[in-house]
Formats: C-alpha cells, structure tokens, sequence
C-alpha cells in the first residue's frame, strides 16, 4: 500500500500489518502514488510540484532534499487561555456527502495558548503516531511522546515561545507568557 505524506516522502505500508517498509523522499508533497510493472520490474510514480517520479524499486535514483520549514509567521488570531495542549485536532470536513468528523494528527489544539509566567504548559498526544514538541529556537523540549503520553514545560519568563513538532516540522504552535 502506497501513499504520499505531508513531509515530501512516499511511503510503502504493508497491507496485512500496516507496518512502515519504505519511504523515498521527493522533496514536496505530492500526489498520490501509484505502482505498475514493466517487464516483471516494480515501478512506482508520484506527481509532485516540480514535476513527476517514476523510478523502479532497487533503482538507483537519488532522494530529493527534504522540504524545510517555513520561516515562521505570525500567529493568528487570539490565544486561549489554557494550561493543556493537544497534538491532534477534532476537525469538520464539509464533503459533498454531508457533514463529518476526523482527527487531523497535523495540528494542535490550541495552536496558541496564554498562560500566566510560572505555569508548566502540558502537552497530550492524542493522536496515533509519535510526537516530539521542540521550542523553535531549540531551548526545550518535551520529549518524545507516544499515543496517549503526556510531557510537559514549565514557563518562568513572559515572553511568545512558538514551537514545532519534530517528526512533523510544519506543525507549529506558540504558547504566550504574561506577567
């Protein structure tokens, strides 16, 4: 089973246990994979912004450059005034068929938090693959966390400390300290 993740890479799962067994990085995001045979040789093929991958499993191709994260950006919106951080997000889809529900394992609940200066900020992994919460300029961390751990930091400056995902570089969030 094949499929394009959000970090540039396609990945290979196997389709009896799911298990990750291969990842080739195209440098983007792209489209959905697929896999075809040509004279009894596995290809696989993805469309990604710059153009289209085609290569044969084994070949001799070289891997993109990962795509880096994006110099950060001002945060949006007003923060929520909560001690709690989630590494997933309940979010609605307005399909055609009506409307649903789904986790988004890429997003923080709530991205921005505001809490007052002493006050250890926790974050929860509730979603179902590992995350790291790292502060972007690198002066802490919570560890790695599993589905269902909890890490947390203590915050003893007022200050805006954005931090990132490790494993999922685009996601980001900021925690505000006042006085």
């Amino acid at each position: 089973m094949f499929r394009s993740a959000p970090d540039g890479n396609v990945q290979a799962y196997d389709a009896k246990t799911g298990n990750l067994v291969w990842q080739f990085q195209i440098g983007a995001a792209g489209g959905p994979p697929f896999s075809y045979e040509v004279d009894g040789e596995q290809y696989v093929a993805a469309i990604a912004p710059a153009g289209v991958w085609a290569f044969k499993l084994g070949g001799t191709i070289a891997q993109a450059a990962a795509p880096t994260r994006p110099p950060p950006e001002p945060f949006p919106g007003q923060p929520t005034d909560t001690t709690q951080i989630e590494t997933a997000s309940l979010v609605r889809d307005t399909g055609f068929t009506g409307f649903h529900y789904m986790t988004d394992e890429y997003a923080f609940s709530p991205f921005r938090a505001r809490v007052k200066k002493g006050t250890q900020v926790t974050w929860r992994n509730n979603g179902l693959m590992v995350h790291t919460i790292v502060a972007q300029d690198g002066s802490w961390t919570t560890g790695t966390l599993n589905p269902a751990d909890v890490g947390g930091v203590a915050f003893d400056k007022p200050g805006s400390y954005p931090y990132f995902c490790k494993e999922h570089p685009w996601v980001v969030g900021q925690v505000v300290v006042t006085d």
